[in-house]
């Protein structure tokens, strides 16, 4: 994850320190909390892109089948041509880095629970 964030660090309690601990975990769960509100709120456009992504190829494919090299049409290759674009394939991947941080934030969230 690119950010500057150090989950085994904040996560660690000071056994000798707890009054100080206490009041360092409820903002270090505010910190983590936000940060994977924003993970998912970047993760359901990141989806939402995916899902334009594949609906406009969709309807290009439809539209001029020979330009994706098909002389004919059904669900199943429409499918499979959408799946190997390039545009298709880097908004995939988009999202399932979004979704990752997400992950990894929720996980950080649970954990301080």
């Amino acid at each position: 994850m690119a950010d500057d964030l150090d989950f085994t660090e904040d996560l660690t309690i000071d056994e000798f320190a707890l009054d100080e601990a206490w009041v360092e975990h409820v903002n270090l769960y505010v910190k983590y909390a936000n940060l994977a509100s924003e993970a998912k709120r970047d993760c359901d456009l990141a989806k939402e892109k995916l899902e334009h992504v594949k609906a406009q190829l969709s309807l290009d494919i439809r539209d001029n089948p020979k330009k994706f090299g098909l002389e004919k049409i059904t669900e199943g290759t429409i499918s499979a041509v959408i799946e190997i674009e390039p545009d298709h394939i880097e908004a995939n991947r988009a999202f399932i880095k979004t979704k990752y941080r997400q992950d990894v934030l929720m996980n950080a969230v649970r954990a301080m629970e």
